[in-house]
């Protein structure tokens, strides 16, 4: 336990230059997956993954100017709340729609099973028959 407060001591000395360093990293970063995103729009999966951890880090770098726990009080403020939970939600849901694709549209367009193709056999010959030749 004294290790975590000593690690959390240790954050909240990060000064003026590091923050900023901190916040153009992530900033940089998730700006450059939002942008990534949009090559890989058609490909519902890559698209939601990369869509989502851009704004994940672009909102994250926020926190290195202004401290994660005052961020999240600033998130929840009454006049903020309903943005906030709309912008959460949107990110859930475009995760859920990105992820569960293949299985909702397959729910819509069900496929019949196909039944298992038989194994060709090779078939005896009777012993004492001859093949015959084809004459020309």
């Amino acid at each position: 336990m004294e290790k975590m407060n000593q690690a959390l001591e240790k954050m909240k000395m990060i000064v003026g230059m590091e923050r900023f360093y901190g916040f153009a990293i992530c900033f940089v970063a998730g700006l450059t997956c939002t942008l990534l995103s949009m090559l890989v729009f058609f490909n519902p999966i890559k698209f939601g993954m990369t869509f989502t951890m851009g704004n994940l880090l672009a909102l994250g770098s926020t926190a290195f100017l202004i401290g994660p726990k005052r961020q999240v009080t600033m998130m929840l403020d009454p006049v903020r709340i309903y943005a906030t939970a709309l912008y959460l939600a949107s990110m859930i849901i475009a995760l859920f729609c990105a992820l569960y694709s293949k299985e909702l549209a397959s729910l819509k367009n069900p496929r019949p099973p196909t039944p298992p193709h038989p194994q060709p056999t090779a078939q005896p010959k009777p012993k004492g028959e001859k093949k015959q030749e084809v004459q020309q």
